[in-house]
């Protein structure tokens, strides 16, 4: 599931569409969530989670209930979301740096 923050929301939930999208150019950010295994876990495991998520995002019933929350299912392969992971990771690493903050325990 992802939701764009710099793109109004189909069903307008999402909190730019209630602050009116004052964000600044290039400001772009998505929340989304992901289904993680162990990292030892079997490739048959893995490949037939993703077909059966892959079948119930492409369901009615939960692009119905996902538009709802002003929200929109979307798939991927495992590998596809293991690149957007890590690049996301560099980003916000960046970001971070840029920023200067430093880790915290």
């Amino acid at each position: 599931m992802k939701v764009k923050i710099g793109q109004r929301c189909p069903a307008g939930a999402c909190m730019l569409a209630r602050m009116g999208g004052g964000f600044a150019a290039g400001f772009d950010v998505a929340v989304w969530h992901c289904l993680m295994l162990p990292a030892a876990t079997p490739l048959s495991i893995v490949e037939r989670l993703n077909r059966e998520t892959v079948k119930a995002l492409q369901s009615a019933e939960v692009k119905e209930e996902f538009s709802r929350q002003g929200a929109e299912a979307k798939s991927s392969t495992p590998q596809a979301l293991d690149n957007y992971i890590r690049v996301e990771i560099a980003r916000w690493r960046k970001v971070a740096r840029d920023a200067g903050m430093k880790p915290t325990n």
